[in-house]
């Protein structure tokens, strides 16, 4: 009981807590969703102030005590108040929103202002209005950013921000001027702002300062920041001594004097309108030792740069340069020194050979002091963690002689580990040790050959002759990656090959040809520009259609029309093994032949329709997906009934009373099995059923017509086989006596 106390509590106190986080405007909204029932009322403790903005006005209030059950919005009404007195209201326009402020907008000039009243409403009705707030204009705040520049030896062009707070009014602005610390000037007033040209009235050695601020119909407001301009011109910036590099050394002496280009930037301060000077020094020298040149005048501008040399075998370089202005004014020296220089142009491309990555450079213009041959280039490399200096590591044996140079620009071989990204810095070092500056980074991948192909699979392939044979690409494509592939084969289990022959790309798959009935043994191997992998392999017979079918018999079959072929399997299956049997027929002794036609499978017979009565040539040739054999053939007739048996003829036995029947066997007549007669006694308008009269011969007598069944009595037979009921033969008969 006591912790659910407690909790109750926590919870209580939290509730406190949320409610007064949420704020009136929110509760106004969760009293107007319960819907209103009476007027609100009046809103309290109207205020407004001035805004950002000239003219603009932030208002506040605080709700009504009695919400009247809920609002919706509130309204804003104004009215101008000139000499102190309060005008006209106008129609209170709502604010669309229960949160207690709203922004409007000042029209009056001053000393004129705005009055404000408030009014709440919900569905029930509009509340009296609040009391009325008056806007009370202020002085403006300070200008903002306030910089000086000049363009030319006479203006300066000041820009600021305008102030971030108006006071509600329009402003001017007023400025002064201040030279080398003394008292501040006005210069001008009424400004419309933020920019101003104001005459320096400088003269060289001294420094101007100015400052700027707001002034409306309240007041003026605070000075702005204090912007400096000085006459005394700035140093040069950003001051670089390049070489040209147009007289390389090559072997022995220097092969001239080093051309060298020294550039710098205008100064961003001060007043400059005349040349730069630029001195030489042929040491390393300072403000305090060595023997500068005469200045050497250069013009003004943009890019302001001077060429000149540093004599042959000369082991250091001075330069420096000053600002100097029309007004007697200059700048501080700034100085630059090189000794002795750095290689040029170097790049750095993956190698031809494993391990190795190419350094390409261009001779150094001058390259310190002593015989060529104790004058090297020397080469740092870095695999990783390049940050540290322990991480890079030069080879001496990779050091470069000069008077073993004798063209530019030069290659090197660097080790770098296969496969992996190196940096490279060059440097020139000399006969007394003095190494130049290093040269700026580059980096290649060492030259890597690639992985063996993984996975090689090798399978009968699609057409005659030839295997299918795929493969995965080796985890490591090799630096520069593979550019194709290659396989060989051998049919003769790997005694000899194929040449090597390119896939022509990085595809992982080919069809290779190497002959029907072979076992095809297949290597592939990748290939990029450094060489060759290891191999990976795989094997596979060829496709090879099958060898033709053999024993063809074909026999008369036991249905009209048909004959009934068989045969044996061919010694050569095939590869992939056969797996279908087709046939064709031929019924004018070959001249012409059926379509071929699908057995459906592997079985060896197959019963043929070719028609009745005809001699049928049937072929059977073997089928795989490669393609057909050479066909077999054999020849046989069609199964047909009976043709009609020929000259047929009854006669009247008077000794015997019975019908002797004779007749000449049929053309058609396979296998006969038997003969049946009808018998006509109305002159052939009807006919008795067939009977049999069980005899293959060509005669036999049956029992002649009645003469009291008719007057005449006429017969027709016909041979029947296995194969069903052949035609009639004509009719023959005789008058009954």
């Amino acid at each position: 009981m006591e912790i659910s106390q407690q909790r109750l509590r926590r919870f209580s106190r939290f509730g406190v807590g949320l409610a007064t986080l949420i704020g009136t405007g929110a509760i106004l909204v969760a009293a107007s969703l319960a819907g209103a029932s009476t007027t609100p009322g009046s809103p309290t403790s109207p205020a407004a102030v001035p805004g950002p903005k000239v003219g603009e006005v932030k208002l506040t209030w605080s709700a009504p005590a009695d919400l009247g059950g809920g609002l919706t919005t509130y309204l804003v009404a104004s009215a101008p108040v000139v000499g102190g007195t309060t005008g006209t209201f106008s129609a209170a326009t709502p604010t669309n929103s229960v949160a207690l402020r709203a922004t409007k907008t000042c029209t009056a000039t001053y000393p004129d202002i705005c009055a404000y009243k408030i009014f709440a409403k919900n569905s029930a009705g509009t509340s009296v209005a609040s009391t009325e707030a008056r806007i009370v204009w202020s002085a403006p705040s300070a200008p903002r950013s306030l910089r000086a520049v000049s363009t030319n030896f006479s203006d300066v062009d000041l820009t600021w921000k305008t102030p971030s707070r108006s006071g509600g009014l329009a402003s001017t602005f007023s400025v002064e001027k201040r030279i080398d610390g003394g008292s501040w000037v006005a210069v001008s007033s009424g400004e419309a702002g933020p920019t101003y040209t104001a005459s320096s009235s400088c003269t060289g050695g001294t420094s101007c300062m100015y400052r700027v601020r707001a002034v409306n119909g309240i007041g003026a407001g605070p000075w702005s920041n204090s912007a400096a301009f000085r006459v005394t011109p700035g140093a040069p910036k950003d001051l670089v001594v390049s070489v040209t590099a147009t007289h390389p050394e090559t072997t022995g002496a220097s092969a001239g004097a080093t051309e060298t280009l020294v550039a710098w930037a205008p100064p961003t301060l001060g007043l400059v309108d005349d040349d730069y000077d630029v001195q030489t020094c042929l040491e390393l020298c300072n403000s305090h030792t060595g023997t500068w040149s005469a200045s050497i005048p250069v013009a003004i501008g943009a890019t302001p740069s001077l060429a000149g040399e540093c004599g042959a075998l000369q082991h250091t370089c001075s330069y420096r340069v000053r600002s100097t202005n029309t007004r007697s004014g200059v700048s501080a020296w700034v100085y630059r020194a090189i000794a002795p220089f750095s290689p040029s142009a170097v790049s750095a491309a993956t190698a031809s050979v494993e391990g190795f990555i190419s350094v390409t450079f261009s001779g150094a213009a001058e390259t310190g002091v002593g015989p060529a041959s104790d004058r090297a280039y020397r080469f740092y490399t870095c695999e990783a963690s390049c940050g540290s200096a322990v991480s890079w590591i030069t080879d001496p044996d990779e050091e470069i002689a000069l008077d073993t140079i004798s063209t530019y620009p030069h290659s090197a071989s660097i080790a770098c580990t296969g496969g992996t990204t190196c940096l490279v810095r060059m440097q020139t070092v000399d006969a007394a040790a003095s190494e130049s500056a290093l040269t700026a980074l580059t980096s290649a991948v060492g030259a890597l050959l690639p992985g063996d192909p993984t996975g090689t699979t090798v399978v009968t392939g699609s057409t005659s002759g030839t295997v299918d044979v795929s493969w995965a690409a080796p985890v490591v494509l090799g630096s520069p990656a593979l550019t194709h592939y290659e396989t060989r084969y051998s049919t003769d289990a790997g005694v000899s090959f194929s040449a090597w022959s390119s896939t022509g790309g990085t595809g992982t798959a080919r069809t290779i040809s190497c002959g029907a009935g072979n076992t095809c043994d297949v290597e592939v191997r990748a290939v990029n520009t450094i060489g060759e992998s290891g191999s990976d392999a795989g094997s596979a017979d060829a496709a090879t259609a099958p060898g033709a079918p053999t024993a063809m018999t074909v026999v008369t079959g036991a249905t009209s029309g048909t004959v009934d072929a068989s045969w044996t399997d061919p010694a050569d299956l095939g590869t992939p093994v056969l797996n279908d049997y087709e046939t064709q027929y031929s019924t004018d002794a070959g001249s012409t032949f059926s379509a071929w036609s699908s057995n459906g499978g592997t079985g060896t017979t197959r019963n043929i329709s070719c028609g009745a009565g005809n001699t049928c040539i049937v072929r059977v040739r073997a089928v795989n997906s490669i393609g057909a054999s050479a066909p077999d053939s054999d020849t046989a007739d069609a199964a047909s009934a009976p043709s009609a048996p020929t000259g047929f003829s009854a006669v009247l036995n008077t000794g015997t009373g019975d019908a002797d029947l004779a007749w000449t066997t049929p053309t058609v007549s396979q296998s006969i099995t038997d003969y049946e007669y009808s018998v006509s006694t109305d002159s052939g308008s009807t006919w008795g059923t067939w009977t049999s009269l069980t005899t293959t011969g060509t005669s036999a007598s049956i029992a002649a017509c009645s003469s009291t069944s008719a007057d005449t009595c006429d017969y027709k037979i016909r041979a029947v086989n296995s194969i069903g009921d052949g035609a009639s033969s004509s009719t023959s008969g005789f008058i009954i006596p």
